[in-house]
């Protein structure tokens, strides 16, 4: 499977998504900090993965970051059920609620 690999102090952490699992990876720059978060969001399990939770980056680090066919991924530090996750709505979906509300409205 695709995976990512970042390389970030010296540790290599390796994030794979499985299924419909999300991955995102996101540097902010707020003021004079920046932080690099990395995560995923796995919609069936209703699970979200911490691996960098707003870590500090200074402008000297240097965070490498790969595309790689890997069979695992290193273990989160951070694991957090979430009850309210849902899943995105299909065009399909979409069609027949708006069909419904424009029948309810008699426009159709």
């Amino acid at each position: 499977m695709k995976s990512f690999e970042i390389n970030y102090r010296g540790v290599t952490t390796t994030i794979s998504a499985k299924n419909e699992e999300s991955i995102v990876i996101l540097i902010n720059d707020s003021k004079e900090q920046a932080f690099i978060y990395a995560g995923s969001t796995d919609r069936d399990k209703k699970r979200r993965k911490v691996w960098f939770s707003n870590e500090p980056i200074k402008p000297d680090d240097v965070v490498d970051i790969k595309v790689i066919e890997s069979d695992g991924t290193t273990e989160s530090a951070i694991m957090t059920d979430i009850a309210n996750i849902k899943s995105p709505i299909s065009k399909l979906e979409s069609f027949y609620k708006l069909e419904a509300l424009l029948k309810k409205r008699g426009l159709l």
